[in-house]
């Protein structure tokens, strides 16, 4: 009987005033860290169940890197065909046309600040969106699949941008934590101003 009495008498102080505040807050981060790291992680079968859009590369509107494709339509807005238009000389060089591009994933784009929910896969196809590390980024891209290479590897780029990066060329199958499988919009705002505002 005594065990339990100073069980809650703990909890009861951990968990009262400005310091329970607190100590609520913390099991919530430890909850969602959980929830994310072991729970998503085991169901969708990647080591990275939920990342946040940090740039504007898949962004089909212009943004603080500028209209997509960095073309200088002074008049543009947003839409499936006006991406189109302003972008599709790229693709069509690597056989992706009209028709093709508007049967893929997310073929609008999606914005900064919005949080993609990734699933691993054993095989990725041209037009999936796929988040991969590369040693040069701290953070992981999130791009599109456009061409499979003849050893396998994978070549991406981000909707919004002119071209490819230059580690775009030949992503290994071993560098991808999975593909794009659902976005929440906005959602990646408060881990992307946190960042920001850490620098880290």
């Amino acid at each position: 009987m005594e065990r339990p009495r100073k069980i809650r008498e703990i909890w009861k102080r951990l968990t009262e005033g400005w310091f329970g505040y607190i100590f609520y807050a913390f099991l919530g981060i430890l909850f969602a860290y959980l929830l994310q790291s072991v729970v998503l992680s085991f169901l969708l079968q990647t080591d990275l169940p939920v990342v946040a859009v940090f740039s504007g590369s898949m962004d089909h509107g212009i943004n603080a890197q500028g209209s997509p494709c960095h073309t200088t339509v002074s008049d543009y807005t947003e839409s499936f065909d006006n991406w189109w238009n302003v972008c599709k000389s790229f693709y069509e060089n690597v056989g992706i046309g009209k028709e093709k591009f508007s049967t893929f994933p997310f073929n609008d784009g999606f914005k900064r600040g919005d949080m993609p929910i990734l699933q691993g896969s054993d095989n990725y196809n041209v037009g999936d969106v796929i988040v991969y590390s590369v040693s040069m980024e701290s953070a992981p891209i999130i791009h599109r699949v456009i061409s499979i290479n003849p050893d396998g590897t994978f070549q991406t780029k981000g909707d919004h941008n002119f071209g490819q990066n230059p580690y775009e060329y030949n992503v290994k199958k071993s560098q991808i934590h999975g593909k794009v499988i659902f976005i929440v919009p906005k959602l990646g705002y408060f881990k992307v101003l946190l960042t920001e505002l850490l620098g880290v």
